[in-house]
Protein backbone atom coordinates (compact mmCIF):
# COMPACT_ATOMS: atom_id res chain seq x y z
CA UNK A 1 0.00 0.00 0.00
CA UNK A 2 2.74 2.43 -1.02
CA UNK A 3 0.94 4.75 -3.47
CA UNK A 4 1.03 7.62 -0.94
CA UNK A 5 4.35 6.79 0.73
CA UNK A 6 7.42 8.89 -0.04
CA UNK A 7 11.07 9.32 0.80
CA UNK A 8 12.18 5.79 -0.12
CA UNK A 9 13.92 4.43 -3.20
CA UNK A 10 11.64 1.39 -3.45
CA UNK A 11 8.56 3.53 -4.10
CA UNK A 12 9.85 3.52 -7.70
CA UNK A 13 7.91 0.26 -8.09
CA UNK A 14 4.65 1.77 -6.73
CA UNK A 15 4.52 5.51 -7.36
CA UNK A 16 7.59 7.35 -8.73
CA UNK A 17 6.24 10.65 -7.40
CA UNK A 18 7.28 9.49 -3.91
CA UNK A 19 10.91 9.91 -4.98
CA UNK A 20 10.45 13.67 -4.68
CA UNK A 21 10.65 13.29 -0.88
CA UNK A 22 13.87 11.23 -0.87
CA UNK A 23 16.21 12.91 1.63
CA UNK A 24 19.56 11.42 0.60
CA UNK A 25 21.04 8.30 -1.00
CA UNK A 26 19.42 4.91 -0.49
CA UNK A 27 20.14 1.37 -1.65
CA UNK A 28 17.74 -1.49 -0.96
CA UNK A 29 17.41 -5.17 -1.86
CA UNK A 30 14.59 -7.69 -1.34
CA UNK A 31 14.34 -11.49 -1.40
CA UNK A 32 10.87 -13.04 -1.62
CA UNK A 33 10.46 -16.81 -1.32
CA UNK A 34 7.39 -18.25 -3.03
CA UNK A 35 5.48 -21.44 -2.28
CA UNK A 36 6.22 -23.65 -5.30
CA UNK A 37 9.94 -23.10 -5.87
CA UNK A 38 9.48 -19.61 -7.30
CA UNK A 39 11.58 -16.69 -6.07
CA UNK A 40 11.73 -12.94 -6.58
CA UNK A 41 14.84 -10.80 -6.20
CA UNK A 42 14.78 -7.03 -6.53
CA UNK A 43 17.04 -4.05 -5.88
CA UNK A 44 16.60 -0.27 -6.05
CA UNK A 45 18.86 2.71 -5.62
CA UNK A 46 18.08 6.42 -5.47
CA UNK A 47 19.87 9.71 -4.86
CA UNK A 48 19.01 13.39 -4.55
CA UNK A 49 19.22 15.89 -7.38
CA UNK A 50 18.12 19.55 -7.31
CA UNK A 51 14.39 19.65 -6.45
CA UNK A 52 14.00 15.89 -6.62
CA UNK A 53 15.62 12.49 -6.92
CA UNK A 54 16.55 9.84 -9.46
CA UNK A 55 16.22 6.09 -8.97
CA UNK A 56 16.95 2.87 -10.82
CA UNK A 57 15.79 -0.64 -10.05
CA UNK A 58 15.75 -4.20 -11.31
CA UNK A 59 13.80 -7.34 -10.46
CA UNK A 60 14.28 -11.01 -11.38
CA UNK A 61 11.53 -13.61 -11.07
CA UNK A 62 12.03 -17.36 -11.47
CA UNK A 63 8.87 -19.48 -11.46
CA UNK A 64 10.80 -22.67 -10.69
CA UNK A 65 11.30 -25.77 -12.79
CA UNK A 66 8.89 -27.90 -14.81
CA UNK A 67 9.33 -31.29 -16.45
CA UNK A 68 9.69 -31.59 -20.21
CA UNK A 69 9.35 -34.81 -22.19
CA UNK A 70 11.87 -34.93 -25.03
CA UNK A 71 11.18 -36.67 -28.35
CA UNK A 72 13.57 -39.48 -27.36
CA UNK A 73 11.51 -40.23 -24.27
CA UNK A 74 13.81 -38.57 -21.71
CA UNK A 75 12.24 -36.45 -18.97
CA UNK A 76 14.26 -33.34 -18.07
CA UNK A 77 13.72 -30.36 -15.81
CA UNK A 78 13.72 -26.89 -17.36
CA UNK A 79 12.85 -23.41 -16.14
CA UNK A 80 9.13 -22.72 -16.39
CA UNK A 81 9.37 -18.93 -16.55
CA UNK A 82 11.97 -16.24 -16.06
CA UNK A 83 11.21 -12.52 -16.02
CA UNK A 84 13.61 -9.58 -15.78
CA UNK A 85 12.42 -5.99 -15.29
CA UNK A 86 14.65 -2.89 -15.34
CA UNK A 87 13.31 0.51 -14.26
CA UNK A 88 14.54 4.10 -14.16
CA UNK A 89 12.56 7.01 -12.82
CA UNK A 90 12.55 10.47 -11.29
CA UNK A 91 10.45 12.43 -8.85
CA UNK A 92 10.32 16.19 -8.46
CA UNK A 93 8.90 18.19 -5.57
CA UNK A 94 6.94 21.44 -5.74
CA UNK A 95 7.24 22.52 -2.07
CA UNK A 96 5.03 25.58 -2.43
CA UNK A 97 2.11 23.33 -3.43
CA UNK A 98 2.98 20.25 -1.39
CA UNK A 99 3.04 18.29 -4.63
CA UNK A 100 5.47 15.77 -6.09
CA UNK A 101 5.34 14.53 -9.68
CA UNK A 102 7.14 11.48 -11.00
CA UNK A 103 7.61 9.19 -13.95
CA UNK A 104 9.41 5.96 -14.74
CA UNK A 105 10.32 3.87 -17.77
CA UNK A 106 10.68 0.10 -17.67
CA UNK A 107 11.82 -2.76 -19.87
CA UNK A 108 10.44 -6.27 -19.36
CA UNK A 109 12.01 -9.43 -20.79
CA UNK A 110 10.12 -12.68 -20.30
CA UNK A 111 11.10 -16.27 -21.17
CA UNK A 112 8.83 -19.33 -21.05
CA UNK A 113 10.07 -22.96 -20.94
CA UNK A 114 13.49 -21.75 -22.15
CA UNK A 115 12.18 -21.47 -25.72
CA UNK A 116 9.67 -18.62 -26.08
CA UNK A 117 10.71 -15.10 -25.14
CA UNK A 118 9.77 -11.51 -25.70
CA UNK A 119 10.50 -7.92 -24.64
CA UNK A 120 8.25 -4.96 -23.96
CA UNK A 121 8.73 -1.31 -22.99
CA UNK A 122 6.32 0.55 -20.72
CA UNK A 123 6.04 3.60 -18.50
CA UNK A 124 4.46 4.84 -15.28
CA UNK A 125 3.31 8.27 -14.06
CA UNK A 126 2.42 9.39 -10.55
CA UNK A 127 1.44 12.30 -8.35
CA UNK A 128 1.68 12.77 -4.57
CA UNK A 129 0.20 15.51 -2.39
CA UNK A 130 1.47 15.96 1.16
CA UNK A 131 0.15 18.02 4.06
CA UNK A 132 3.05 17.82 6.55
CA UNK A 133 1.28 19.84 9.26
CA UNK A 134 -1.51 17.27 9.35
CA UNK A 135 0.66 14.20 8.73
CA UNK A 136 -1.41 13.31 5.67
CA UNK A 137 -0.37 12.35 2.17
CA UNK A 138 -2.32 11.19 -0.89
CA UNK A 139 -0.95 9.51 -3.98
CA UNK A 140 -2.03 8.09 -7.32
CA UNK A 141 -0.13 6.29 -10.06
CA UNK A 142 -0.77 4.69 -13.45
CA UNK A 143 1.66 1.86 -14.10
CA UNK A 144 2.87 -0.42 -16.90
CA UNK A 145 1.25 1.43 -19.79
CA UNK A 146 2.93 0.29 -22.98
CA UNK A 147 3.69 -2.94 -24.73
CA UNK A 148 2.31 -5.33 -25.76
CA UNK A 149 4.64 -8.21 -24.97
CA UNK A 150 5.09 -10.36 -28.07
CA UNK A 151 5.67 -14.05 -27.27
CA UNK A 152 6.13 -16.10 -30.45
CA UNK A 153 2.90 -15.41 -32.41
CA UNK A 154 0.96 -14.12 -29.38
CA UNK A 155 0.67 -10.52 -28.25
CA UNK A 156 0.07 -10.20 -24.51
CA UNK A 157 -1.09 -6.98 -22.86
CA UNK A 158 0.90 -5.82 -19.85
CA UNK A 159 -0.78 -5.73 -16.41
CA UNK A 160 -1.80 -2.08 -16.50
CA UNK A 161 -2.41 -0.91 -12.96
CA UNK A 162 -3.94 2.18 -11.34
CA UNK A 163 -3.18 2.86 -7.67
CA UNK A 164 -4.84 5.39 -5.36
CA UNK A 165 -3.75 5.60 -1.74
CA UNK A 166 -3.48 7.61 1.45
CA UNK A 167 -0.96 7.75 4.30
CA UNK A 168 -1.24 9.16 7.81
CA UNK A 169 1.79 9.64 10.05
CA UNK A 170 1.52 10.41 13.76
CA UNK A 171 4.41 11.09 16.15
CA UNK A 172 4.17 11.10 19.93
CA UNK A 173 6.55 13.34 21.95
CA UNK A 174 8.92 11.75 24.43
CA UNK A 175 9.01 12.40 28.15
CA UNK A 176 12.50 12.44 29.59
CA UNK A 177 15.75 11.60 27.82
CA UNK A 178 16.19 8.46 25.73
CA UNK A 179 19.23 7.05 23.97
CA UNK A 180 18.68 5.93 20.38
CA UNK A 181 20.45 2.72 19.38
CA UNK A 182 20.84 3.92 15.81
CA UNK A 183 22.24 7.34 16.68
CA UNK A 184 25.16 8.69 18.66
CA UNK A 185 22.96 11.53 19.94
CA UNK A 186 20.53 11.08 22.85
CA UNK A 187 16.89 11.97 22.44
CA UNK A 188 16.14 15.21 24.21
CA UNK A 189 12.86 15.94 26.01
CA UNK A 190 10.24 16.77 23.40
CA UNK A 191 11.72 14.45 20.74
CA UNK A 192 9.42 11.98 18.99
CA UNK A 193 10.52 8.36 19.63
CA UNK A 194 7.04 6.94 18.97
CA UNK A 195 5.87 7.05 15.36
CA UNK A 196 2.77 5.50 13.80
CA UNK A 197 2.18 5.10 10.07
CA UNK A 198 -1.13 4.05 8.53
CA UNK A 199 -1.40 3.20 4.83
CA UNK A 200 -4.41 2.39 2.65
CA UNK A 201 -4.72 1.79 -1.07
CA UNK A 202 -7.06 0.73 -3.87
CA UNK A 203 -5.52 -1.10 -6.82
CA UNK A 204 -7.24 -1.66 -10.16
CA UNK A 205 -5.78 -3.98 -12.76
CA UNK A 206 -7.43 -2.48 -15.82
CA UNK A 207 -6.86 -5.38 -18.22
CA UNK A 208 -8.41 -7.95 -15.88
CA UNK A 209 -10.93 -5.39 -14.51
CA UNK A 210 -10.04 -6.40 -10.95
CA UNK A 211 -10.29 -3.96 -8.04
CA UNK A 212 -8.49 -4.91 -4.83
CA UNK A 213 -7.40 -3.15 -1.65
CA UNK A 214 -4.42 -3.13 0.71
CA UNK A 215 -3.72 -1.54 4.06
CA UNK A 216 -1.21 -1.61 6.86
CA UNK A 217 0.02 -0.05 10.07
CA UNK A 218 3.56 0.43 11.41
CA UNK A 219 4.78 1.40 14.87
CA UNK A 220 8.38 2.59 15.06
CA UNK A 221 10.29 3.25 18.27
CA UNK A 222 13.09 5.83 18.27
CA UNK A 223 13.63 5.36 14.54
CA UNK A 224 15.30 2.05 15.38
CA UNK A 225 12.75 -0.74 15.94
CA UNK A 226 9.52 -1.26 14.00
CA UNK A 227 6.64 -3.72 14.01
CA UNK A 228 4.08 -3.93 11.21
CA UNK A 229 0.82 -5.58 10.27
CA UNK A 230 -1.34 -5.46 7.19
CA UNK A 231 -3.92 -7.02 4.93
CA UNK A 232 -4.36 -7.12 1.18
CA UNK A 233 -6.80 -8.66 -1.22
CA UNK A 234 -5.60 -10.77 -4.10
CA UNK A 235 -7.85 -11.75 -7.00
CA UNK A 236 -7.36 -14.47 -9.58
CA UNK A 237 -10.76 -14.19 -11.21
CA UNK A 238 -14.04 -13.55 -9.43
CA UNK A 239 -14.12 -17.10 -8.02
CA UNK A 240 -10.73 -16.79 -6.30
CA UNK A 241 -10.74 -13.60 -4.25
CA UNK A 242 -8.71 -13.99 -1.06
CA UNK A 243 -7.87 -11.76 1.89
CA UNK A 244 -4.24 -12.19 2.96
CA UNK A 245 -2.84 -11.02 6.31
CA UNK A 246 0.79 -10.20 6.96
CA UNK A 247 3.12 -9.18 9.77
CA UNK A 248 6.68 -8.01 10.01
CA UNK A 249 9.45 -6.31 11.94
CA UNK A 250 12.46 -4.14 11.21
CA UNK A 251 15.57 -2.83 12.91
CA UNK A 252 17.90 0.02 11.95
CA UNK A 253 21.40 0.63 13.27
CA UNK A 254 23.69 3.38 11.95
CA UNK A 255 21.93 3.78 8.62
CA UNK A 256 21.43 0.07 7.89
CA UNK A 257 17.90 -1.33 8.09
CA UNK A 258 16.96 -5.01 8.08
CA UNK A 259 13.30 -5.93 7.49
CA UNK A 260 11.41 -9.21 7.62
CA UNK A 261 7.81 -9.92 6.65
CA UNK A 262 5.54 -12.95 6.46
CA UNK A 263 2.22 -13.34 4.64
CA UNK A 264 -0.27 -15.99 5.66
CA UNK A 265 -1.96 -17.59 2.66
CA UNK A 266 -4.62 -20.29 3.22
CA UNK A 267 -2.22 -23.04 2.13
CA UNK A 268 1.24 -21.70 2.98
CA UNK A 269 3.26 -18.78 4.33
CA UNK A 270 5.40 -16.47 2.20
CA UNK A 271 8.58 -14.85 3.54
CA UNK A 272 10.36 -11.64 2.56
CA UNK A 273 13.71 -10.29 3.72
CA UNK A 274 14.92 -6.79 2.88
CA UNK A 275 18.14 -4.85 3.45
CA UNK A 276 18.38 -1.08 3.07
CA UNK A 277 21.35 1.30 3.39
CA UNK A 278 20.49 4.96 3.92
CA UNK A 279 22.75 7.99 3.81
CA UNK A 280 21.07 11.29 4.55
CA UNK A 281 22.08 14.37 2.57
CA UNK A 282 24.18 16.90 4.49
Amino acid sequence: AYAAEGGRADVLAYNPAGLGALAGTELSALYHAGFSGDTLLSAQGGFRIPRGALAVGAAYYNAGSVEKLLVNGDLVEISGERDVVAQAGAGFALPWAGLSLGGAAEVLHSQLVEEIEGTAVAGSLGVRWELPARGLAFGAAAQHFGGPLTMASDRVRLPRTVRVGAAYRLTVPAFGSLQGLGSAEPFEPGADPHAFLLLAELVERTVERELTYAGGVEYEYAGVLAVRGGVRQIARGTAAVQRVFGAGAGARVLGIRLDYAIEFLPFTALHRVGLTIVRRAE
